[in-house]
Formats: C-alpha cells, structure tokens, sequence
C-alpha cells in the first residue's frame, strides 16, 4: 500500500478514525487485520493495556459497518475482497460511560443505548433494565436495518477504577454479566452481524464472561498479535520524516533516533512468538515533541497499580515489590493466566501487570506452559521502578528528586566515596521488614538508582570466568563492581582480580577504570550498612 504518513500531523489526542482521516493525520493501516477478522461472523475479545490503540480499533471499525468507504480509499481494506454492507452499529464506550456508583452507570448506559435508538429511529420503553433495553434495541434495530454490529470498549474501566472497593466491583460486575448475557440468546444472537469487545484486563470468563461462552478470546491470538501497537517496519515506513526531525532536535544520526525510540518504547509483546511492537502513544507525543520522556506513565497511573502497591496483604505487596524491583525474569503458568479472577486480585498480581502493559512476555516455555516476563523498555521499568522506589522509602517526589540529584553529582564527579554514603543513607530509608531476600532487594535498589540516573549500566554480564555483578559506565569513568554480603569488600576486590573482570574495558575504554568491591551487612531488625574499597583497574 502507499505510504500516507510523509510528515503528517500525528494524532496525539484522535480515537476516532473519522476525524484521523478527514484531519490529515498520519495513520499506520491496520485495515488488512480488521478485514480479514470481520469476514466472520461471531463474537471476539482483545486485551490490550490502556492507550495503545484499542478505542481506534473500535472507531475503525464502527466506520467500516457503517459502510463509509471513501475514508479508506488507499488503504490495504480497498484491495482487499468485501461488501461494504451498511450495518446498524451499537458502540459503548465505558471510558465515556460515567460509573462513580453502580446507579450511575446504569443511568448513562441506559442513556448510551438511548441515543442509539433514536440515532436509529426506534423507539424503546426507557424504564426497561440496560440488559433488557440491550436486547430489544438488538431486535429492532434488525428488524428495520438488518444484522447488528455491536462494539464495546473498554468494559473492565467501572471495575478497575473501583478496584479497591469490593462490594462496588461486585456490583458493576453484576451489571457487565447482565449485559453480556443478552448475547447468549438466540432470538439476539441471530440478530447480530460482529461482536467486538475490548479491555484492559482478561478476566475469567468464570468471573465475567459465564454468560457468553461463545466469546473467541483474540488477546494472545498469534494473527492479530500486531493489530495493535506499531511493528518495527511500520514505525519506519510510516514515520521516517518525523524520526529524521527528533534526530535533529536531539543532534543525532537517523540510526541513533531509531536506537533510542527502540530502546524506551518498544518492546510490547502479545503472543508466544508474536513480533515486538511500540507504544503508539508514547511514539506519538515523543515525535511530536522531538523528546524522549515518559508520556505513557505519565498519563496517569492505574489506579489499581497504586492500589496493589498499597493496599494488599502485606506478603503479597513486599513479594511485589521485589519482584518488581529486581532485574530477573519472573514467570507464571499459562494458567494462571487464563483464570485470572477480579475477586483474588492478589493471589496473582504479576498476571494483572502482564495484562496492563506494565509488565510483557519475554520467552515462553512450551513444554512447562510458563511465561517469562520482563520489563517491555526503558520507559516501563523506569517508571514501575521510580513508583516502587516511593513506595519503598516513604518520600516525597520532591524529595525522591532531591536524592537523585545527589547521587548524580557524586557519581558523575567520580566521587565514588559520597556516592555510596547516599546509597547507605537511602537504603536505611527502606523498613526493615518490607522485603523477603534483602540481599537480592538492596542490589536491585543500588542498580535501580543508577538506572534512574541515566547512566550506562550492565548487570551480570559475562566473562570467560565468571558473571560481572554490575558495571557503570559514566562520562569519566568506568566502574566494574561486585558485591558481598556480610564479608569483607577486600573479598569483592579480589574476586574481581582473580577473574580479570575488567579486562575488557581496560583494553577498549578510553576512560579510567575503577575496581569497586561493596559488602551489605545486614543486622535483624535494622537498617543496612554498607562497606566499600575503591580502586583503579
């Protein structure tokens, strides 16, 4: 197809594809994925974290059943083989629904479907329950027009932002089972051309979707793995001027930008071999500011992020938070996944950061049905980390900003010395009985900060005769550390010797190298100390 996107205006606030289209903005098609999906007839749901394309994939869509060819002309749908039959579209947005109560919400879906009707020229009894309403409009709406395509985003939105509440999720539930339940009649079923529902999380359908067994779970679907989200051949062909203009802002070369954009917004990956794809929101703002920031995070944190950081049993936030916090992969089963359950929240809590975005697959084991789960990129762990992070030690942002410009400081003065007497001085910060493995916790803490200061850093990277505990490289120096615990540094500084584990950087770096052995001493009960020797390679 042609490329349409030659420095276009990015739609950085555009969900509705008519408005994307008639405004001039660029658009990466998705059409060929949502053609060959609408041939069918039948009832689907996609999982897809929030921004990231779901509410542009339902207003596409809604335009493609409601037969407005001419917005797709050039697109890969136009070549393809379909009828562009009129269809009459319900389409419910819950982030437009307002549900502060569960009264509420019935309120304003009752008002949703409402408007429909009359949009539609039916007239239905309005005292009727949304369930009932649903279904006769359904019925209807058939009669006078012919099947209907039914479109639901984000459903999951009244119970995730009640998240804390049990009795409110119970209740909002309730009223999501008794709207699905419609489609489980034949007298509606047959009156249906598409079923389209999406979310943020993939709930059991014991939990929520009892009352429809004929929904085809598209989540981890292998075919539409990149329905949503930009692949890396996408992001070049469709944004090549406007990755040109962030390389000149940043006074990079073209492959660096792309470096860059790689390394803190891809990496999202929704299926067992699926194709990693970007962020588009965030690829949208950063090209549109010509800066590389945290524009997904920052967009407003979940509240069910803050509330498993905060209000769950105490053994399952810390086990969290280290999990969290460490550099390791985590895994959890495939079912796990399957029968993830709103009620048990935090028998699983990894499952909800998978299917949040905050969390994405790495590897997946085929023989044991386990996942292998990381960070997608920079920006994700950032943030997660950052957010632990004030968990952890009780501050302030501002003062959380306060710590960080002083380990800057040192560190890039090379003043290795004041640099680990902030280190000790912010881990005493972390109450004692908040992590499991303290060891594993204040090693990810020190390469956490540093990670938050922007410096290059690896972790356990490999040598002939050993794995190197972490090595920081700033524009003055280069660190090789290794880490102790309860044993004199002197040992760290051996081991490091012994193995020749700075070698490497000796011979290629122009930088002076420095050996740093650092020792955590742990005492039941308090805080940590730690003990460090410096010295150069």
């Amino acid at each position: 197809m042609m490329k349409r996107n030659a420095m276009k205006k990015l739609a950085v606030s555009i969900s509705s594809f008519e408005l994307l289209i008639n405004q001039g903005c660029a658009y990466v098609d998705k059409t060929a994925h949502l053609c060959k999906l609408i041939k069918n007839y039948g009832a689907f749901f996609l999982s897809r974290p929030r921004r990231f394309g779901k509410s542009l994939t339902c207003s596409t869509l809604e335009a493609i059943f409601q037969g407005k060819k001419e917005l797709f002309d050039g697109l890969a749908i136009s070549c393809m083989e379909y009828d562009w039959k009129k269809h009459p579209v319900i389409h419910i947005s819950f982030a437009e629904v307002s549900h502060k109560t569960d009264t509420e919400l019935i309120d304003n879906v009752k008002v949703t479907l409402h408007n429909c009707a009359q949009k539609y020229g039916v007239s239905i009894d309005q005292s009727i329950a949304p369930g009932t309403y649903l279904a006769q409009l359904i019925i209807k709406l058939h009669e006078k027009h012919g099947p209907v395509a039914v479109i639901i985003d984000e459903y999951d939105k009244p119970i995730l932002d009640h998240i804390d509440d049990k009795a409110m999720v119970e209740k909002m539930q309730q009223l999501m089972r008794s709207l699905y339940g419609v489609f489980k009649g034949n007298n509606v079923g047959s009156c249906m051309r598409f079923l389209f529902i999406t979310g943020v999380s993939r709930f059991s359908k014991v939990s929520l979707f009892s009352e429809l067994n004929n929904l085809k779970d598209l989540s981890m679907n292998e075919d539409v793995a990149t329905m949503c989200g930009y692949t890396q051949q996408e992001l070049e062909e469709n944004f090549k001027e406007h990755i040109n203009a962030l390389a000149q802002a940043k006074g990079w070369t073209y492959q660096q930008a792309l470096a860059e954009l790689k390394r803190w917004y891809n990496g999202f990956k929704f299926s067992n071999q699926g194709e990693k794809v970007y962020n588009p929101f965030s690829i949208a703002y950063c090209l549109d500011d010509k800066k590389i920031e945290n524009y997904w995070f920052s967009s407003g944190t979940p509240k069910f992020m803050l509330t498993a950081l905060t209000d769950a049993p105490e053994e399952k936030r810390n086990e969290l938070k280290e999990q969290l916090l460490t550099l390791e992969l985590q895994k959890i089963s495939s079912s796990s996944i399957q029968n993830f359950n709103i009620a048990r929240l935090y028998d699983n809590l990894l499952v909800l950061f998978l299917q949040t975005g905050y969390l994405t697959i790495k590897e997946y084991d085929d023989f044991a049905s386990m996942y292998w789960l990381h960070y997608p990129n920079e920006e994700v762990r950032r943030s997660c980390t950052e957010q632990i992070m004030l968990e952890l030690v009780q501050v302030s942002l501002d003062a959380f900003a306060d710590w960080i410009a002083k380990f800057r400081r040192a560190l890039l003065a090379g003043d290795v010395d004041t640099f680990l007497m902030h280190m000790q001085n912010f881990m005493r910060l972390i109450p004692h009985n908040v992590i499991v493995n303290r060891e594993k916790c204040y090693q990810a803490t020190f390469f956490t900060i540093c990670k938050l200061l922007g410096v290059h850093m690896f972790v356990e990277e490999a040598t002939d005769l050993g794995f190197i505990d972490g090595v920081i490289t700033t524009p003055t120096n280069v660190f090789v550390i290794e880490f102790k615990k309860d044993r004199n540094p002197a040992a760290a500084l051996a081991q490091i010797k012994k193995n020749n584990y700075s070698y490497k950087y000796v011979v290629e770096s122009k930088l002076p190298v420095m050996h740093v052995g650092i020792s955590f001493y742990f005492t039941k009960g308090k805080s940590v100390s730690l003990k460090w020797l410096v010295e150069k390679a």
